[in-house]
C-alpha cells in the first residue's frame, strides 16, 4: 500500500552509520526544509548518498523541499547534486 511517502536509497555503509534498517521512516532534513521518506537500503548506492526518486506531483516527500532554487555550475540544471541533507531518525 502506498502511503505518500517516497522512497530514499542509502547504501549498506550509510545504512550501518546511522544504523537505520530497510522500510524505516526517517526525516531528510537540509538548510531549505525537511520531508520524510521511507529508506531503502541497496548495494547499488556508495558513499554518503541519498538517493531519491520522486514525481513531480507528488505533495509529500517530494525532494524539492530540500533543494534550493539554484543553478548548478555544470549543466545549468537544478542543483541536485549540491544538497546536503541530515538523516534524522524518529523517536
Amino acid at each position: 500500500m502506498w502511503d505518500g511517502i517516497a522512497v530514499a536509497y542509502v547504501g549498506k555503509n550509510t545504512s550501518q552509520k546511522y544504523n537505520l534498517h530497510n522500510e524505516e521512516v526517517v526525516t531528510l532534513k537540509s538548510d531549505c526544509g525537511e520531508i520524510d521518506v521511507r529508506i531503502n537500503i541497496t548495494d547499488r548506492i556508495l558513499g554518503n548518498i541519498v538517493h531519491m526518486e520522486v514525481g513531480w506531483w507528488e505533495k509529500n516527500s517530494n525532494p524539492n523541499f530540500l533543494t534550493k532554487n539554484e543553478v548548478s555550475d555544470m549543466g545549468k540544471q537544478v542543483a541536485y547534486y549540491d544538497t546536503f541533507v541530515e538523516i534524522k531518525k524518529k523517536n
